[in-house]
């Protein structure tokens, strides 16, 4: 999170991975199911729980050493997490892999990853597209990586 502290998830059972502290943004995706399955998918239960920002966990973890891609998916809580990230640790950090959902959420994270980054490019998934959802990856690189791949180089 952008601070530490608690706040309140909404777990869905049937659909884990999709677990928010934003339920309302998540209930927007509702439209990609069919009215029965949505309504059994969308069920929620809701927990405290303990929030950290992405810079406790690079120092609890990282020891000081560079992050080569830092992957992010945290259900609508991708701008929060990044404000979360203080600047020593930017410096740390090469790529980002960011998923978004919803045009002010990607506007949003691609403004922040453009203050920090040299290149930022977003891929819509193009089959939410279709439901229409606005939703898609963003990838941010800066300097050339020690192992010289970058997540932005063209092939």
């Amino acid at each position: 999170g952008e601070a530490a502290g608690r706040a309140k998830l909404a777990y869905y059972p049937r659909m884990p991975g999709n677990s928010t502290l934003h339920p309302r943004a998540k209930w927007e995706q509702r439209v990609a199911f069919q009215p029965a399955r949505r309504r059994a998918m969308f069920r929620s239960r809701r927990y405290d729980v303990r929030v950290e920002t992405l810079s406790e966990v690079l120092r609890a973890h990282g020891g000081g050493a560079p992050v080569e891609l830092l992957k992010l998916d945290v259900e609508g809580s991708e701008g929060g997490a990044l404000r979360g990230v203080a600047d020593e640790d930017w410096r740390r950090i090469r790529q980002v892999v960011v998923e978004v959902h919803g045009c002010a959420a990607r506007g949003e994270v691609e403004a922040l990853l453009r203050r920090r980054f040299g290149r930022v490019r977003y891929t819509a998934d193009e089959e939410l597209r279709r439901c229409g959802l606005d939703h898609g990856i963003l990838t941010a690189a800066g300097g050339t990586p020690p192992c010289g791949d970058s997540l932005l180089q063209t092939t």
